[in-house]
């Protein structure tokens, strides 16, 4: 799962590097993203992931109360 992850993170750095050049807001580094399809959602912050039944959790706010679960 880690290396779907880390796939992913890559789309998204690049998506927001190319960005760059269109918008005046900053779009790197992407800290985090979140998706839901099917049966599964996952959430992504930093070097934490979670990846949960949909039907389980109410929102993605919840999902990162996960990540940051645990943090000082």
């Amino acid at each position: 799962m880690g290396s779907f992850c880390e796939a992913i993170q890559s789309v998204f750095n690049a998506l927001a590097a190319a960005m760059g050049g269109f918008s005046p807001s900053a779009w790197t580094p992407v800290h985090g993203w979140a998706a839901s399809g099917g049966s599964y959602s996952i959430a992504v912050h930093g070097d934490r992931f979670v990846v949960v039944e949909t039907d389980k959790v109410g929102s993605f706010d919840e999902l990162r109360q996960l990540l940051r679960a645990g943090e000082p």
